[in-house]
């Protein structure tokens, strides 16, 4: 009786284990190839940037959707609009002031199916001393024998004022335009 009642224990506890681990998400780094671009106007023209610089640590499974997180940090001094004085601004005290504030950070820890592979993630993003919720509408690839990377690509649009990014003059829409749209389109390999 002992022993069957052992056996059954074993057996829950290894059912348990096997639950546990399909629940989980599985975490990704960033590599070469990922990318996380930004467009905005100024003056009445259409203009794009890039931040060279971030750390994505991401959780992700369609599976375990409630077991993901997002967590991105983004070097603000990492700015690059390939207009050496319009970057200069942007890190200086009216817009990012990234002698204060070195890194923006988004993190999420909701998501939802859209449909197919299209996801919603529920984060906060947080620039300078302001914190604001913000959605990302993305799709997700999983790794594959073919391709041992997965592929993380969507957007975001935010209203800069928000956060506070572009203070004095540069408040009205005449000059830059409140609305900026984030994209990013990670290259993930499962962290060792």
């Amino acid at each position: 009786m002992n022993g069957l009642r052992f056996g059954v224990q074993v057996g829950i506890y290894m059912l348990l284990s096997m639950a546990s681990a399909v629940a989980e998400s599985p975490a990704y780094q960033a590599q070469a190839g990922s990318t996380l671009s930004f467009q905005a106007i100024q003056a009445g023209a259409r203009f794009e940037g890039r931040f060279e610089g971030f750390d994505a640590d991401i959780r992700f499974s369609p599976a375990a959707l409630d077991a993901s997180t997002f967590r991105v940090k983004i070097a603000l001094n990492s700015v690059n609009t390939d207009y050496q004085d319009r970057d200069e601004i942007l890190r200086g005290p009216d817009f990012f002031a990234v002698d204060r504030y070195p890194q923006a950070v988004f993190q999420a820890t909701q998501f939802e199916t859209i449909k197919n592979n299209h996801y919603l993630a529920k984060g906060t993003l947080t620039i300078r001393d302001k914190t604001q919720p913000v959605n990302l509408q993305f799709t997700f690839r999983s790794p594959s024998s073919e391709n041992q990377t997965a592929q993380l690509e969507g957007s975001a649009v935010i209203n800069r004022m928000d956060f506070d990014v572009g203070t004095g003059e540069w408040k009205d829409p005449k000059w830059v335009g409140h609305e900026v749209k984030v994209r990013f389109r990670l290259v993930l390999a499962v962290r060792p």
